[in-house]
């Protein structure tokens, strides 16, 4: 899956040889609500490319990007450069080839089942630790990313809330990320135990379970 396929793909959107940059990439790619983020694309900053056709960099020279009609435009070189380092995600994303396709749909749904829990008022605020005893019964967000990237939220998220044990398996993925699955594997077990949660001890080889 290489840029070719991709450039099939956008030549539906502009068959010419300059490409507005990437707004038929977002406007595709909005629908599967695949966020658009400096972290994740880089290279596809419009500020950016401004800046490099003016300092000549990165092979963005004056006739690789200028202003037309139809607002910035790229050459196919400059455009491969930018896109290259995502191409297979973006491709995904134009082929519809993601986990859930029709995400707006799913997401839909999500909606409902937030809207229908959101009268729940059964239950109390955890108070055995200061830190959740503070928070407001009120309070309701719901948040998902799928493995394509995919994100969705919705009500209450941007309020800062303590993660207690749920930090745990973030913490297993960056340990993992950082060391590999055989020496994180060698302090802590994957099954378990029955146990409460914070127990540390050895199983009957002297290892973790």
């Amino acid at each position: 899956m290489g840029f070719h396929a991709f450039k099939d793909l956008l030549d539906k959107f502009k068959p010419r040889e300059e490409i507005p940059t990437f707004s038929p990439v977002w406007k595709t790619c909005s629908s599967t609500r695949l966020q658009r983020e400096k972290r994740r694309f880089p290279s596809t900053n419009s500020s950016q490319l401004v800046s490099r056709r003016s300092a000549g960099s990165h092979g963005a020279g004056p006739k690789s990007v200028k202003n037309t009609e139809d607002g910035l435009t790229l050459d196919r070189d400059l455009f491969k450069k930018c896109v290259q380092s995502n191409i297979v995600l973006l491709t995904q994303a134009f082929r519809k080839k993601f986990v859930i396709p029709d995400f707006q749909a799913f997401t839909s749904h999500i909606d409902d089942l937030y809207q229908s829990s959101r009268a729940l008022s059964g239950g109390q605020v955890a108070d055995y630790i200061p830190q959740l005893a503070k928070f407001s019964p009120e309070l309701w967000a719901v948040s998902l990313c799928t493995v394509d990237g995919q994100r969705h939220t919705i009500g209450d998220s941007k309020v800062p809330f303590c993660l207690q044990s749920c930090v745990k398996p973030l913490k297993y993925a960056i340990a993992v990320n950082d060391h590999g699955t055989e020496y994180v594997h060698s302090f802590i077990g994957k099954e378990p135990s029955g146990l409460r949660f914070n127990k540390l001890f050895l199983n009957e080889e002297g290892e973790p379970p």
